[in-house]
């Protein structure tokens, strides 16, 4: 569904004001809960009695006061003219705004608390059956360059608004809220401002409409801040505001930059399926409480950084289109992370010190978490099972570059057939991620410590077999690197080769018949036929040299005469007699025996991890 313009919130919201009809007819059927300060029951009764005497008036009284008005053919009272023409509120510099101003100072100055409503208890709002409501009640009025203060500058101001519309900046800098502020459903045309602003009850600003700027900076909220469906159209700005109480932003909307830097929410946050369009930024944010971005969705950047989550944090089923920064973090209870992570997550040096569970999915082949969490200190259990699908090839452990982990961390890697190839092309040899040489090393050592720290947190969890396959991991990364010597990468590679890196039984075994075979032809077979030892002419010959291939196995056999004499066969004179042969197959047989000692010790090895002996 397409975002709203400016005009069609605008629009939409003239339209469900008329609806809700605050004709002067209409404001007869408005009820207010509990009676007014001076008995009214509706808000027509409101309107009609005398703001200081309390005494009610009749409408033909009104009339001749100018607080009624006939306007498309019903009557209106004056807070409540549409500002449509040939109203002269269409026009905001219309000398009657000023009568307007005055009316609305006299009944705010008279207006006293709410005694009404008692607050939110297990979710329902508790009603005091004796109270009345002593607040302004502005709520359906059309407001222009109306100023809204304390009538002694200093005081309190108890009012509803409810579906108020303020037609241009409405400036409620510094002003003190009694309980019971009520802004549900209002529209603000201009700036609103509420810079410095007290609210010493509930606020209630749900479903409010801001059409431009909103400020709310180091505003104080000691009870229920509501902005439940409220929607901002333009920059809203939170920063170092105080919420003492429940915070509730569900199903919001934010179309421009949303900032609560600074902010401290010390009841519980709630962001459900809020909605942020531009950046939005909770950098050095305190939670102490729970705090739910369930459902949320964030179109730009989404930062983070610098905030603690003292309580209870889930992120289930979060869309983030932009990069996720939560750098230096601090979680020190359970948290959930759910949901697609479509461009680069970032936990550097974050603090996980309770259990984390995080199965954000990447949202496409060609990203990964490289560096998600590099740095980043987990105290309690990682559980990462549900972050890699089948197939996508140890993608998580470039995430945990330079990352501890104090207890178990339990990951679904992907490394089947297809996820071991998918490492192996799309991770390793993949050059999309940047230009080759020093863009593409500095990846690869990412990956090759991320390796490493899932290997040892592995080992810690004694999960030999994935401790084993991420060290596998970690060594083919370090010989994709072009900055590492030649000579590592060349005993690097026959370590892969000949035992999947002391992994493998069968590549051992199978080396050590290759050895033997290409020894006895290559080698054996034609040098005793040089020497013209007898029965190697034949076809029998070639066995006559595997088994000198078999005997040399025996490892350093061969390096003394004796032994040497007795393997080949040939008369002990050539030996004394050509020291050339002597140290020629010193040589060949010792090389033989150093490399069958190596497979065999490979065998070992695999044997030893794979069956678990100490």
């Amino acid at each position: 569904m397409a975002e709203e313009s400016r005009e069609e919130r605008e629009e939409r919201w003239w339209r469900d004001w008329f609806d809700a009809d605050y004709s002067w007819d209409g404001l007869a059927g408005k009820e207010i809960l509990g009676g007014g300060q001076f008995g009214e029951v509706t808000l027509q009764d409101y309107w009609r009695r005398d703001p200081t005497t309390g005494k009610p008036r009749t409408d033909m009284a009104l009339k001749s006061a100018g607080e009624l008005i006939e306007f498309d053919g019903r009557w209106w009272h004056l807070a409540h003219l549409p500002p449509q023409e040939p109203s002269w509120k269409a026009d905001l510099k219309a000398q009657e705004w000023r009568d307007l101003d005055a009316l609305l100072a006299e009944r705010v100055a008279v207006a006293t608390e709410t005694q009404r409503a008692l607050g939110f208890y297990g979710g329902a709002l508790v009603w005091n059956p004796e109270g009345s409501d002593g607040r302004a009640r502005l709520d359906g009025s059309v407001l222009g360059p109306c100023l809204i203060r304390a009538h002694d500058g200093a005081g309190q101001v108890s009012l509803s608004c409810h579906r108020t519309a303020f037609l241009v900046d409405g400036d409620f800098e510094g002003v003190k809220f009694g309980p019971g502020a009520d802004f549900s459903n209002a529209t603000f045309s201009g700036e609103a401002s509420f810079y410095r602003a007290t609210f010493s009850g509930d606020a209630r600003f749900y479903s409010a409409a801001f059409l431009r700027e909103a400020s709310f900076y180091s505003t104080a909220f000691s009870a229920i801040a509501g902005f439940d469906s409220a929607t901002f159209l333009g920059e809203a700005g939170f920063e170092g505001a105080a919420f003492s109480g429940e915070a509730s932003f569900d199903s919001a909307t934010f179309s421009d930059e949303a900032r609560f830097d600074g902010a401290i929410f010390s009841g519980s946050a709630g962001f459900g399926c809020t909605t942020f369009s531009g950046e939005a930024s909770f950098n050095d944010v305190m939670f102490s409480s729970f705090a739910s971005f369930n459902g949320a969705s964030f179109s730009g950047c989404a930062s983070f950084d610098s905030a603690t989550f003292s309580g209870y944090a889930r992120f289930n089923s979060a869309t983030f289109s932009g990069d996720a920064r939560f750098n230096s973090a601090i979680f020190k209870a359970p948290v959930h992370f759910s949901g697609v992570f479509r461009e680069v997550a970032r936990f550097h040096n974050a603090v996980l010190q309770g259990p984390v569970t995080f199965s954000a999915a990447i949202a496409a082949p060609e990203q990964d978490f490289a560096r998600a969490f590099y740095g980043a200190r987990f105290s309690g259990i990682a559980d990462f099972s549900g972050a890699v699908r089948e197939g996508q090839g140890g993608r998580m452990a470039a995430a945990f570059a330079e990352a501890q982990f104090e207890k178990a961390l339990i990951l679904t890697d992907g490394l089947d057939g297809v996820g071991s190839a998918v490492f192996h092309k799309a991770l390793l040899k993949n050059t999309t991620y940047g230009a080759e040489g020093k863009l593409r090393n500095e990846r690869l050592a990412t990956l090759e410590s991320g390796c490493r720290v899932v290997k040892i947190a592995m080992g810690k969890a004694r999960d030999e077999v994935r401790e084993q396959a991420y060290y596998r991991l970690q060594l083919r990364a370090r010989q994709q690197r072009s900055d590492i010597d030649g000579w590592e990468k060349a005993v690097g590679w026959l370590y892969g080769v000949s035992s999947d890196f002391g992994s493998s039984l069968w590549r051992p075994v199978l080396g050590l018949g290759l050895l033997v075979l290409v020894f006895a032809v290559v080698i054996y077979w034609p040098w005793m036929a040089w020497l013209n030892i007898k029965d190697v002419r034949g076809p029998g010959g070639v066995f006559v040299a595997l088994n000198q291939s078999l005997r040399t196995l025996s490892p350093f056999n061969l390096l003394t005469s004796p032994g040497l004499v007795a393997s080949t066969g040939a008369p002990a004179s050539l030996f004394e007699v050509n020291p050339a042969v002597t140290f020629g197959v010193r040589i060949i047989s010792g090389l033989q025996s150093i490399l069958s000692t190596l497979l065999i010790f490979l065998f070992g090895l695999a044997v030893k991890r794979r069956f678990q002996i100490s």
